[in-house]
């Protein structure tokens, strides 16, 4: 499965690093240490794809700030992950579940000490571009929200409840026991990593939010296995709801069969006129994304071009024969 851990949201950073790779769903986890641009993303996808030659089960968790990027793998029952800011991981149970890897020991430091001024000025530049996306964030979240209970008010939500237990009653029954967890299908820029599915369902954003919060509620109090996903920058509301046993997909992202929600008003939503200050603030946390990413860029190309890759796949090499021993124990 393709999904994303981290999202930047209206309460700012979030992430589900701790749960998602913690020791109850996975025996071991590599911790990857080192700057932007020694390799950590490249490391992590040789690993997912010797782990798919060898014909074993393979996640791959997506960097919600750039999407051609993992943050994470899952390879059978070992993990490894991103562990530097803004996702920074410590250690809990280190040598017993987790194993450091610092890849910084392949530096030439002395091809990065002349860069020493212009690598502060680039962080700094890059974390000041970030903290605008985390204000822009909070402001387009509260308007979202706020838009979204004003018209929630319309709907009938009690006739909605009874067409939950009803849609699971006939089309889920048979999905597998288990518990619901949260996943993340969508950045906070807009790519979209939706679950491996046959059938996908779609719901318009109001009625939807409101339909998937009593799916969600109806598969726990039956004990059923599924995935969840946040509609951000909101963390509270909900974007998808998964059901693997059955590769069946609900959400708000259009696709699909839609569910018409029109009949669940109880009154038509008033029109609000905020479409275009909402459309403002999405391209301005898009441009501010991209000169945050422009700052990542160039402090890249400064490590690259100190990094000894011939030391480091060596040390691949070495690394995967102790992973994949340990895989399926």
């Amino acid at each position: 499965m393709e999904f994303y851990c981290a999202a930047i949201t209206e309460n700012g950073f979030f992430d589900l690093f701790s749960s998602v790779f913690s020791e109850n769903n996975i025996s071991r986890l590599y911790v990857i240490k080192g700057a932007s641009g020694v390799g950590k993303s490249t490391l992590m996808k040789k690993l997912a794809l010797e782990g798919e030659s060898r014909g074993i089960a393979v996640d791959r968790i997506y960097c919600s700030s750039d999407p051609s990027s993992l943050d994470g793998v899952i390879v059978g029952d070992v993990g490894m992950i991103d562990g530097t800011p803004p996702h920074t991981y410590e250690p809990r149970l280190a040598g017993a579940f987790e194993t450091l890897i610092d890849l910084g020991r392949f530096w030439k430091r002395e091809l990065l000490t002349p860069h020493v001024d212009e690598l502060r000025s680039l962080s700094l530049k890059k974390r000041a571009a970030f903290e605008r996306i985390y204000e822009l964030s909070t402001i387009h979240g509260k308007l979202i929200s706020f838009l979204e209970r004003s018209s929630e008010a319309k709907l009938d939500e009690a006739t909605i409840r009874r067409y939950v237990r009803s849609l699971v009653r006939r089309r889920l029954a048979d999905a597998k026991d288990g518990k619901g967890e949260m996943r993340i299908f969508s950045s906070s820029f807009g790519d979209v990593k939706m679950p491996p599915h046959e059938q996908i369902y779609s719901a318009s954003d109001t009625f939807g939010s409101v339909f998937l919060a009593e799916l969600r509620a109806e598969l726990t109090e039956r004990g059923k296995e599924f995935f969840f996903s946040p509609s951000l920058p909101s963390i509270e509301r909900i974007e998808t709801i998964y059901v693997p046993s059955l590769r069946i997909v609900y959400t708000t992202r259009g696709g699909g069969r839609r569910i018409n929600g029109d009949r669940f008003f109880i009154e038509k939503p008033i029109e609000h006129g905020f479409e275009n200050t909402i459309s403002q603030l999405l391209e301005a946390i898009k441009e501010k994304h991209r000169e945050a990413m422009s700052y990542h860029e160039m402090i890249e190309r400064i490590y690259l071009g100190a990094m000894d890759f011939e030391r480091m796949n060596e040390y691949t090499d070495q690394l995967f024969e102790e992973i994949f021993s340990y895989i399926g124990e």
